[in-house]
């Protein structure tokens, strides 16, 4: 009689499923792993963002460097910097060596930015004769491609700043807090982070007159 009791009891136990305390504690477990994964998550996030706009980038130099090769003789970037100034002033022309105009945006830019800007890179034109202000600006523009290792720009991008810092760091002086660019560099190479530069805020300004 006795051994058909525990034998209840033991079924019994089976039986029962998961206490209240049982399930608390359960729960309490996975939002520790989730707050812990979330930081890794959003890091490898942010990291893949960056590796696709560095792709993007390193694609377009490869563009102006075939459009060069096709198109000799032409004006160049700078005297220290052979990337075709055409090419530059005028992104479009790289459509054949790039597949589609598209490329010329960044991957991040939103539809709303992506269907009213030619570009959502900012690419560093050379000065043109006769328009206002072009002594100044040859000036300013010699001294950027003196020295090309120094870093200076051929076109870099404020996308990621503007979708994923900027609006969360609105509050921070802009000096105490420069913006995130990804750059790249007369020798084809990719840098990003954060960079002495103006902020360009079009992404936001031609989203919001939607």
């Amino acid at each position: 009689m006795e051994r058909v009791s525990i034998q209840r009891m033991r079924l019994f136990d089976q039986e029962r499923g998961f206490t209240f305390v049982e399930v608390i504690v359960v729960i309490a477990i996975l939002a520790v792993l989730a707050a812990l994964a979330l930081p890794v998550y959003s890091s490898a996030k942010e990291s893949a963002r960056e590796r696709t706009c560095t792709a993007r980038l390193q694609q377009l130099h490869q563009a102006l460097e075939l459009y060069e090769s096709d198109n000799p003789g032409g004006e160049a970037l700078h005297r220290n910097v052979g990337l075709p100034a055409m090419a530059i002033r005028r992104p479009a022309v790289l459509e054949p060596y790039l597949g589609s105009l598209d490329m010329l945006h960044c991957p991040e830019t939103p539809p709303c930015a992506r269907d009213r800007l030619a570009s959502s890179y900012i690419w560093t034109s050379p000065p043109t004769p006769g328009l206002p202000g072009y002594e100044s600006y040859a000036y300013q523009f010699d001294r950027w491609f003196d020295e090309p290792d120094k870093g200076f720009p051929v076109i870099h991008c404020l996308v990621h700043d503007e979708l994923h810092y900027f609006p969360r760091e609105r509050h921070l002086a802009e000096e105490l807090n420069p913006p995130f660019v990804i750059r790249l560099l007369p020798s084809g190479a990719v840098k990003a982070g954060r960079f002495s530069i103006h902020r360009g805020h079009d992404i936001a300004r031609e989203c919001a007159k939607r």
